[in-house]
C-alpha cells in the first residue's frame, strides 16, 4: 500500500502540480459527484449486463458497454454538478 501511495504522490507531483488538463477535470468531476455516480452505476451496471445476457459477450460488444457506461457515468456527475450549481449549492 505505501509503495502505491508513494507512487501516486510521484505521478501527482508536490501539491498536485501534474494533475491538470481535460482528463484530470472530468475525473474530478466524477469524484465530486461520488454519491450520484454510484447510485446510477449500481442500476447500470444491471441494466448493461442484460445486454451481455442476451448478446454474449464479444469484444466489441465489451467495448461499446464499457463506453457507454463511462458516458453514463461522466453525464450524470455533470448533470448533478449543474442542479446544484442551480441549487446555490457544491
Amino acid at each position: 500500500f505505501l509503495a502505491i501511495a508513494y507512487f501516486a504522490f510521484y505521478v501527482a507531483g508536490l501539491n498536485g502540480s501534474n494533475l491538470r488538463g481535460a482528463v484530470v477535470a472530468v475525473i474530478s468531476k466524477v469524484g465530486q459527484q461520488t454519491l450520484g455516480v454510484f447510485v446510477v452505476g449500481l442500476v447500470a451496471a444491471r441494466l448493461l449486463g442484460i445486454i451481455f445476457d442476451y448478446f454474449g459477450n464479444g469484444v466489441l460488444l465489451t467495448l461499446w458497454v464499457n463506453l457507454a457506461g463511462f458516458a453514463l457515468l461522466i453525464a450524470v456527475a455533470y448533470t448533478l454538478a449543474w442542479f446544484k450549481r442551480l441549487q446555490g449549492t457544491k
